[in-house]
């Protein structure tokens, strides 16, 4: 099993830290992972990309290539960095804030992320938690309580806002 996942944003969105919690959970389930970000120098608000690979057996390259999953939570990075996925591959993005074009590369999963986690929650900052919760849907390989220890050893401050926006995307992504 290999699995490579690109998440994309503007610098603010918890775009690395998505990135980062998705290999903590692999790790916890037994898998090999790497994560690796770009951004820059003035991140907030500049565009962020943050990269997962899961595996079964070693990992030699640390970066993406070959894109299973594109997490995107802005169109001008969605723009720049599709080009690493697959073409079979599966964009989640934040329909609240963009709509890919329709033959951009990928199938499209919409979750309106951002307007949800305003919604339910109050905190914009929860938007990135509710995407990792959809695509964690589509890892049958990591048992779902990795997910909520990655979560829990994660955060200091919201533990149970960020569990309860994890919950969230998960039933969107089930749907």
């Amino acid at each position: 099993m290999k699995k490579e996942v690109i998440f994309t944003g503007i610098g603010g969105q918890g775009i690395v830290k998505s990135a980062v919690l998705l290999a903590e959970a692999g790790m916890l389930a037994g898998l090999y992972a790497a994560q690796t970000a770009r951004y820059d120098a003035a991140a907030r608000g500049a565009i962020t990309e943050g990269e997962t690979i899961l595996s079964s057996d070693v990992i030699d390259f640390p970066h993406v290539h070959d894109g299973d999953i594109h997490a995107a939570f802005n169109l001008a990075a969605f723009e720049k960095y599709n080009k690493y996925l697959k073409a079979d591959g599966v964009v989640i993005y934040d329909s609240s804030i963009f709509v890919p074009a329709e033959d951009s590369k990928g199938s499209k999963m919409p979750i309106a992320a951002t307007e949800l986690s305003l919604e339910k929650f109050n905190m914009p900052g929860l938007a990135n938690i509710i995407m990792l919760g959809a695509i964690s849907h589509l890892f049958k390989e990591i048992e779902k309580r990795h997910f909520i220890n990655a979560i829990e050893t994660g955060f200091k401050r919201y533990i149970k806002e960020n569990l309860q926006a994890f919950a969230l995307g998960r039933e969107l992504a089930s749907r």
